[in-house]
């Protein structure tokens, strides 16, 4: 059994989890990026191990994308009498922003950074740690834009010419400590004796 042949045509298999298994209106991303096999060039590898990641907005569909990868990983060893063994290991959960959260504090980054300023981008694949957090108490999740065309700074995260415009950080400080008194002072419960201005009655 030649294993390269073998994951050549499951990585091909598993393509058509995203186009001909998942609604198409779901967003999902499934991708290989990992192919390791062989040590010699004239000899046929019996194992390869494949490496990739699945990202989606929908926790039922990540579960549903699982239970294919299995489904056609399984079809494809089988038709050629190989076997194959997956660990999947679940990331962060999808990043999901408190709708009521949201409205209360959006005013609050308006009045900071103005109006004109803050706008709702796409939904993202991204992966966050926050979500965690986000799935035990209510939260929000914002972007800050670090770059500034004048000064060439320009490039995407994730390159080698990623730079930050550090005026930005002064801004991101400012919008963070005025969100957390804003939120403060619309829950905070007033001290016994007080009046709810923190002045004694």
């Amino acid at each position: 059994i030649d294993a390269v042949v073998v994951a050549a045509h499951a990585v091909l298999a598993l393509q058509t989890i995203r186009s001909r298994r998942i609604d198409t209106q779901e967003p999902m991303v499934l991708s290989v990026g990992i192919i390791r096999g062989g040590n010699r060039f004239n000899i046929i590898a019996d194992e390869v191990t494949l490496e990739g990641t699945v990202r989606t907005l929908n926790e039922d569909v990540r579960r549903q994308v699982q239970q294919l990868m299995h489904q056609t990983l399984r079809g494809v060893t089988e038709s050629f009498g190989a076997r194959y063994d997956m660990l999947y290991e679940e990331g962060a959960p999808v990043t999901f922003n408190d709708p009521d959260l949201v409205r209360e504090m959006l005013p609050t980054i308006e009045r900071v950074v103005g109006k004109e300023n803050v706008f709702s981008p796409k939904p993202q694949m991204g992966a966050e740690d926050f979500a965690y957090f986000a799935q035990r108490v209510p939260g929000f999740y914002f972007f800050l834009g670090v770059g500034n065309k004048a000064k060439g700074i320009t490039a995407m995260i994730h390159t080698p010419e990623f730079d930050v415009d550090e005026q930005s950080l002064v801004i991101g400080t400012e919008v963070v400590a005025n969100l957390l008194l804003d939120y403060l002072r619309h829950h905070a419960q007033p001290a016994a004796g007080t009046n709810g201005n923190g002045i004694a009655r």
